[in-house]
């Protein structure tokens, strides 16, 4: 008796923790993970039921009550047993990203419905001929001629569940390629070698081995699952819509983006925002209601909804549940607050055609959505020169270091005193062949978000060097050349060593170079921001604060740290004949001019604004009253024609 149920007993009750434990664990979202957890629970089922069958001849006498009840056991056995094939094959078409495929096309239908309704045929129509199986006089079970047909129904899943992993493996890791074989060939060999020796009952065991392996090296749900919400994470979004690109299956997807969502951590509790979060996405399930729909969590406050269902109108109606939903007062905790959200519905591969490009959008998805009083359909937008752009922002940028499509413009800036273009300020612009002219603010950011900054930075500081290198500051009667450091720049660890060994390689004056900083770089990393500009300023590169008037400006940075010239914004610029806005302007050029600071104004655009702020005693003055950015063989016609000449620089102008 030990020999039957041993590894009956070691299936259940190895099935019995790890369904538990995947309970637990929340592997509960997205199609593969429930057939996962319903060929556990069959799995379990059968277990128990064969060791049921086993033990019963052995207390109970056979009396035809209990003749009745034992047949009920070994009905209920071989249903559940029969079931593990055909939600093993699932799982495993499901894992692979074709289950949808599977399910629109014919002839993967009908083996699906033939294979399951034989099995069920043989073990329904057994109980009028008993050729099966049937229990004998002393209620022992006796294997009927038919059980061979139950095995090779079996045998049929397995091996189209081969067929399934074999095509799929150049979408699969070798990990789970391997894995996905072993699995088969353990399941299969524990049949077989059930079916040719009945008293070893290993089948059940060998599948739930099997089912342990793979929970052991693959099913990992700290991988897809999002800890703080419990939903799908973005790690599952990009696995499991890569498998439906490779697939050629047709995906609806819905973003919801919540504006400002980072400004909540400032108010709540984490606690508090995850208990929201799971809350929010509860209601977009129960909003879709389908299981062929999961949500994925992208980041905090930015979710995914994707709809395998060839229903339009079914996605439609999603669409304005959820526009509905986001656009009503939502509670945290005691708090009623009304968001802004960006709503965006897209169908792949029409709208995204691949993989890339769904992940470029997620990522620039701010920049490329704008709308936040509608849904906006990315089919309207596919086609416009700004979405390409903005999609394929990385191919671009990366495109453009690598064909060096970047090139530095200079825009001259006036000093007042000298009343001569004395400098200018570098900026970078990028022609692409495809796209033309594409903007640093969309670029920067995204190169920002990539990393691709540091090489784009290293560039700049070469190349405006050079350029310094090649001109004669004193024939032109140049000080120095403005270069913008970016945020990433700003915190290099290097960046002090990186600097002097440029402006050392074209024998430079450090005095010719002026980096422009921003104060929010500091945010980032202030230690290693102080530091750097410390270091470099003592080597005697002077520094700009830019953009002063567009943020909450840290009184004691500005204070403390070397900085020669404070860049007022075009904001300011623009609203200088506003009242209130006068008065701004006029304590703060006075609370700079105490400080011994320089000031430029930036943004200028006609002489009546020029006239104010030299008024105030403002030091420089750059815009296009002057001049807009310029090529550097047009800028140097420019310092030419007004500087060298001897009625100075603004009366040519």
């Amino acid at each position: 008796m030990e020999q039957c149920i041993a590894f009956s007993v070691c299936s259940a009750v190895l099935i019995l923790f790890l369904f538990i434990s995947l309970l637990f664990r929340k592997v509960t979202k997205g199609t593969a993970n429930k057939f996962f957890l319903s060929l556990c629970f069959f799995l379990f089922l059968t277990s128990w039921a064969e060791i049921t069958c086993r033990l019963f001849p052995f207390y109970f006498s056979p009396a035809s009550e209990n003749f009745y009840i034992l047949n009920v056991l070994t009905y209920l056995y071989f249903i559940s047993r029969n079931l593990i094939p055909p939600f093993f094959f699932m799982f495993i078409v499901a894992y692979c990203g074709l289950w949808h495929k599977y399910c629109s096309h014919f002839r993967y239908r009908i083996f699906f419905v033939l294979n399951t309704s034989v099995a069920f045929l043989l073990i329904f129509g057994n109980i009028w001929f008993n050729q099966c199986f049937y229990i004998a006089e002393n209620l022992q079970f006796k294997a009927g001629p038919y059980i061979l047909a139950l095995y090779l129904n079996a045998f049929c899943f397995f091996i189209q569940a081969f067929i399934t992993v074999i095509l799929s493996r150049k979408i699969l890791s070798k990990l789970i390629f391997s894995v996905f074989l072993m699995l088969i060939f353990i399941c299969v060999g524990g049949s077989t070698f059930q079916f040719l020796f009945p008293d070893f009952t290993i089948e059940n065991f060998c599948t739930a081995f099997s089912i342990l392996l793979f929970t052991l090296a693959v099913q990992k749900p700290e991988e897809n699952i999002d800890i703080d919400t419990g939903s799908l994470n973005f790690h599952a979004f990009i696995g499991d819509a890569g498998k439906i690109f490779w697939s050629n299956t047709p995906m609806d997807i819905l973003f919801v983006k919540i504006e400002m969502f980072d400004s909540l951590k400032t108010q709540f509790r984490t606690q508090t925002i995850n208990l929201f979060q799971s809350s929010l996405i509860k209601r977009f399930y129960e909003i879709c209601g389908s299981e062929e729909t999961d949500v994925y969590t992208i980041s905090p406050g930015f979710y995914a909804i994707v709809s395998l269902k060839e229903n339009q109108s079914f996605f439609d109606s999603v669409s304005s549940a959820v526009f509905l939903t986001m656009n009503q007062k939502m509670k945290i905790d005691k708090a009623e607050l009304l968001f802004s959200s960006k709503i965006c519905r897209c169908r792949c591969p029409d709208d995204l055609k691949n993989l890339k490009s769904l992940l470029n959008f997620c990522i620039h998805y701010s920049a490329i959505v704008s709308q936040t009083d509608s849904v906006v359909n990315l089919s309207s937008e596919v086609m416009s020169k700004d979405f390409c752009i903005k999609v394929n922002l990385d191919d671009i940028i990366k495109a453009a270091l690598e064909n060096s499509r970047f090139e530095m413009y200079y825009q001259p800036v006036y000093n007042v005193r000298k009343k001569l273009f004395s400098s200018a300020e570098a900026l970078i612009r990028l022609n692409d062949p495809q796209y033309g002219f594409v903007s640093p603010a969309l670029f920067i950011p995204a190169a920002e978000y990539s990393g691709a900054i540091h090489q784009i930075g290293d560039f700049v500081l070469e190349d405006v060097c050079r350029f310094i290198s090649e001109c004669d500051f004193s024939a032109l009667k140049l000080d120095y050349i403005e270069i913008n450091l970016s945020v990433a720049q700003a915190i290099e660890e290097n960046l002090f060593e990186k600097v002097c060994a440029v402006i050392n390689h074209f024998d430079l004056s450090p005095s010719q170079v002026n980096l422009e900083i921003t104060e929010t770089a500091a945010d980032f990393n202030p230690e290693v921001f102080d530091s750097n500009i410390i270091k470099i300023s003592s080597s005697g590169v002077n520094f700009s604060l830019d953009d002063y008037g567009t943020g909450y400006s840290n009184m004691k940075r500005l204070a403390t740290l070397p900085l020669s010239i404070i860049k007022l914004d075009k904001t300011l610029a623009d609203e200088y004949k506003s009242e209130k806005m006068n008065v701004v302007i006029r304590e703060t050029v006075q609370m700079l001019k105490k400080m011994e600071k320089l000031i430029l104004v930036e943004g200028i655009e006609d002489k009546d604004a020029f006239d104010y702020f030299v008024s105030l005693g403002c030091d420089y003055i750059q815009g296009y009253y002057f001049s807009k950015p310029l090529k550097k063989e047009d800028y140097l016609d420019f310092v030419k024609k007004h500087n060298c000449n001897s009625n100075g620089g603004l009366d040519e102008n």
